[in-house]
């Protein structure tokens, strides 16, 4: 399905667009800069590895996609020698392993041009390293484990939480083993330690998106309220339950199931059940203190952990109620079918904002003399795509770029005000929030275009866009 979804090759949405711009645009030595356009911040391994991509291969979209695929793919792999080590149910194995090959958010971002799937594959091998190290140990060089820590902080923002919760596991077990941490353990705590602080003082100290990204993600609740009395801090509580919780796709319903599987675990190994809880937990408190935000594609790392918990939850059942395994079987094999039911309704291969087609059809009849209206929701994937299509690229129609005043929606209008030719409107996915007098953003910028004397003349729709043409009675 993941393959599928990818060979599609859907349109770039907003936060790909604004993403891909800079990779695009920008030189592989101005990737180590802070990046120039739409306020975004990657990782600088992410980075550097997408533009590798798109100069030795064909430069499309697809292209810059072709990274988060792969490592979504090698996720699958390390999520199953993962399995491997955790149970010896062949049956959970592979229903854990199918159960992430299915999952919404696992095939949405494969073919994503984001970062999330890298930061979900190298959590995935520092948890398989660290696993084997604990098995293997002493013949098992902790070296592979601190050259991989150091790497995986070059990909991944998460990284730091992952690092953080097994430099714990490190300490506490040296301690316990040896009354001391030895050497070698301290060489690649220190070595971590010191590569994470290099690489935020290089990119991330100071930066010059920091204060609006941190107004964003406030916004959007990702961080929680400091008051912890607060019913807001509840409510904060309860929806970034809920992203925990939907990661599956299933919601409450397997609930039950993860609770099974941490106490099966808890008693498995109170080690492992650390590692796979703790990051989590990590991650909440950094939203506390404002450093970084819980919101579902942020978490993404957190899904294999998810599934895990569920498989081990079915396996729980399995050893206590012997005689119903073939009931227990049928309801895994339910779920699995629920899951690919799910997407009758969320729609597959996956879209977003297929601006493509809208903008092929706006290459065929646009004329010179028009002016093209493109809202703030569509101009970073305009701009990336513009230069594909001959007539928008070369014509010289007059261009005027909608930005976003949600603060202050009366500046909609100044866009509209010296209309004189006719117009096409470009909408990706409108903000339809309402103001006292029951109309959108777009709203006000339509009923400004029509009391200027236009009507409506072609309307032509894809998913999640919009192109309107206009023109003078």
């Amino acid at each position: 399905m993941s393959i599928i979804n990818l060979a599609t090759n859907r349109s770039l949405w907003i936060d790909e667009a604004m993403l891909a711009q800079n990779i695009v645009s920008l030189s592989f030595a101005q990737l180590f800069e802070p990046l120039r356009y739409y306020y975004q911040m990657a990782p600088i391994g992410f980075l550097l590895v997408e533009k590798l991509f798109y100069s030795l291969i064909h430069s499309n979209e697809l292209t810059l996609r072709l990274f988060p695929f792969i490592c979504s793919m090698c996720s699958l792999f390390v999520l199953g020698k993962i399995f491997t080590l955790i149970t010896a149910n062949k049956t959970i194995r592979l229903f854990g392993l199918a159960f992430m090959a299915i999952s919404y958010y696992n095939i949405y971002y494969a073919a994503e041009v984001k970062q999330y799937m890298t930061e979900l594959l190298g959590s995935l091998v520092m948890i398989y390293l660290y696993l084997i190290y604990r098995k293997k140990r002493p013949n098992y060089p902790l070296v592979i484990l601190g050259i991989s820590g150091t790497i995986f902080i070059l990909f991944a923002n998460i990284a730091v939480i992952i690092l953080f919760v097994i430099g714990i596991l490190l300490i506490v077990e040296g301690y316990a083993n040896e009354k001391k941490i030895d050497k070698e353990r301290l060489l690649v705590i220190t070595t971590w330690a010191l590569a994470f602080s290099a690489y935020y003082i290089l990119f991330y100290f100071n930066h010059p998106s920091e204060a609006y990204m941190k107004n964003f993600w406030k916004n959007v609740d990702g961080f929680f309220p400091y008051n912890i009395f607060s019913t807001s801090f509840l409510r904060s509580c309860y929806n970034k339950f809920v992203s925990v919780i939907s990661l599956t796709g299933q919601g409450y319903k397997l609930i039950p199931l993860m609770v099974l599987g941490v106490l099966f675990l808890w008693r498995k190994s109170k080690v492992l059940s650390f590692l796979l809880l703790a990051p989590i937990l990590v991650h909440a408190a950094m939203a506390y203190l404002k450093l970084y935000p819980i919101f579902p594609r942020l978490i993404l790392y957190f899904l294999p952990v998810l599934l895990i918990l569920t498989s081990l939850g079915f396996q729980y059942l399995l050893e206590k109620f012997i005689k119903l395994s073939n009931v227990i079987y049928s309801l895994m094999f339910l779920l699995l079918l629920y899951n690919l039911f799910a997407y009758t309704k969320w729609g597959f291969p996956i879209q977003r904002q297929e601006i493509k087609k809208v903008m092929a059809h706006l290459n065929e009849r646009i004329d010179e003399d028009d002016e093209i209206l493109i809202y703030h929701t569509s101009t970073p994937a305009y701009v990336f795509y513009k230069d594909q299509f001959e007539n928008l690229d070369h014509i010289n129609a007059k261009e005027v770029f909608i930005g976003n005043h949600k603060n202050d929606w009366n500046l909609y209008l100044n866009y509209t005000k010296e209309l004189d030719e006719n117009v096409w409107l470009l909408v990706s996915e409108a903000n339809w929030v309402l103001n006292a007098d029951r109309k959108s953003e777009l709203d006000m910028i339509i009923d400004q275009i029509i009391d200027k004397g236009y009507i409506e003349k072609d309307h032509v729709k894809s998913f999640g866009v919009d192109l309107y043409r206009y023109e003078l009675e």
